[in-house]
């Protein structure tokens, strides 16, 4: 099932300023586009909102406690995430 098709159909391939192909960018990717200050709403909403003063560990989405997938839960997973963070970054903090 496709959900927020936008089911554009052109005869002539285009591309997007960005250099996406344009049915590809409307049809799939465009529910998935945010501008700059649209992907930081919910972050800078977290930290000045007293509304979640003091709520911590909880997974957000458009200002909304949302569940998080079942890998956001595994601590195998997490420690794997944690080690190749450190790696790539090459900082070493104490969990």
């Amino acid at each position: 099932m496709l959900v927020n098709n936008a089911r554009l159909v052109q005869i002539k391939r285009t591309e997007t300023p960005d250099g996406i192909e344009t049915t590809l960018a409307i049809n799939h990717l465009a529910p998935f586009m945010r501008s700059s200050e649209q992907g930081a709403d919910t972050l800078v909403w977290l930290v000045s909102s007293p509304e979640v003063d003091g709520v911590s560990g909880e997974y957000f989405s458009d200002r909304k406690e949302i569940e998080a997938k079942s890998v956001a839960y595994d601590r195998a997973a997490r420690r794997r995430l944690w080690k190749v963070s450190e790696e790539l970054t090459g900082l070493k903090v104490a969990a």
